[in-house]
């Protein structure tokens, strides 16, 4: 185990100027929540540069609407930290230049698909400012090469949107940036509103074999983005096998507490974005940051069950470690599974090894 994480996704707000029925952290304009200042941020900031964390990650909400945002990213460029925001693309003018100007390393849009598409899941108008903000980025990105931001389109796919892989995986390719794709999990808003939207397993398995095909493309294939998919992705016949890696750089698991760590607008931190939702008695959720060391955070008892919990389902599967990272916990417990006795139990809907050798 780490004595420190590597990357913090610090979740700035959760007000956004979107209402998105899948957000995971039922985001919107009402939203009334209680917020660290930007003293106690830069503190809290310098608490984790000093226990060696090393990434950054602004999220939200959209962090864009909190007027210190960009005070808080120059802190962590300051402190040599690589950083990231995590953004919808709704950008005025004067939002974009100065996030072009503040020295970003990394920067991810959500966009799930076409306009039509696009625009119901998330926001009417939103595609358009997306594509405004897209080539706003490539521009930068071919002007100041040396300077160059890295870009991810981040798509949560259903049955909706399944259909717009290879749209976007295009469009991705035309500007230079590359693509996660990853599944709509029951978690937030998804978990009532887009409950029929998610994808069964052998819709997510089409899904996963679509987009290796999308890969294999020359105009994807020779464009020198990544397509990334996040779980289980079986069909790529290039996968990094690192199962040989000591914890957690072994595919054992995904970030959440093994790498990563995430804090709440207040300063609490959790265990993953996507088990707030399950979580209703807070039995992930760690100490506040204002209060506590990162030593303290990070070791809390709190995170122990989550972080320790075997996959009982995986240990023996030919592709754990391999091509998969195992069942994702908040998949788990978000279909009413549950953490207990030191093992994850409950089914992860998106798991298709099984079908692998029926496919042929």
């Amino acid at each position: 185990m780490l004595t420190s994480p590597i990357r913090v996704f610090d979740t700035y707000t959760k007000r956004c100027n979107f209402d998105c029925p899948q957000c995971y952290f039922a985001c919107g304009n009402l939203v009334d929540e209680e917020r660290r200042t930007l003293e106690q941020t830069i503190a809290i900031l310098q608490k984790f540069y000093q226990a060696g964390t090393t990434e950054w990650r602004f999220t939200g909400g959209e962090p864009l609407i909190q007027p210190d945002i960009f005070e808080a990213i120059a802190v962590a460029k300051g402190l040599g930290m690589n950083v990231g925001l995590y953004t919808n693309g709704w950008w005025t003018d004067r939002i974009v230049g100065r996030v072009l100007d503040v020295g970003l390393d990394e920067i991810v849009i959500s966009l799930e698909g076409r306009r039509e598409i696009n625009d119901q899941r998330r926001k009417a108008g939103s595609f358009d400012r997306a594509m405004q903000s897209f080539t706003r980025l490539s521009e930068y990105n071919r002007r100041y090469p040396s300077k160059k931001i890295n870009v991810n389109i981040a798509t949560a796919v259903g049955r909706d949107n399944v259909s717009e892989v290879e749209f976007l995986a295009l469009l991705a390719a035309r500007h230079g940036f590359n693509i996660v794709f990853m599944p709509l999990k029951p978690s937030g808003r998804a978990r009532s509103i887009l409950q029929t939207t998610m994808l069964s397993t052998y819709e997510y398995m089409a899904f996963v074999r679509e987009v290796q095909r999308v890969r294999e493309q020359p105009e994807v294939a020779n464009s020198g983005i990544r397509v990334i998919l996040k779980y289980k992705d079986l069909f790529c016949p290039d996968y990094p096998d690192k199962s040989g890696r000591p914890f957690p750089f072994n595919y054992s698991e995904c970030g959440a507490l093994t790498t990563a760590i995430s804090m709440m607008p207040d300063g609490r931190v959790f265990s993953c974005p996507f088990v707030l939702e399950a979580d209703a008695v807070g039995q992930f959720m760690g100490p506040n940051m204002n209060e506590v060391s990162v030593q303290q955070a990070w070791h809390h008892p709190n995170f122990k069950s989550f972080r320790n919990a075997q996959k009982v389902n995986c240990t023996d599967c030919t592709y754990y470690m391999r091509q998969c990272r195992g069942a994702c916990r908040a998949t788990v417990l978000g279909y009413g599974g549950e953490i207990g006795d030191g093992k994850l139990i409950g089914e992860d809907p998106q798991c298709f090894a099984s079908l692998m050798s029926k496919d042929g």
